[in-house]
């Protein structure tokens, strides 16, 4: 997932993930 890496450090979903990730749109570490 590196490549949706923010400058912030949080992740992007893909919009194709995001059914899986429970509608999560960032993923803050």
């Amino acid at each position: 997932l590196e490549q949706f890496q923010q400058k912030d450090g949080s992740v992007r979903v893909p919009k194709a993930l995001q059914p899986y990730m429970d509608g999560l749109k960032v993923i803050k570490k």
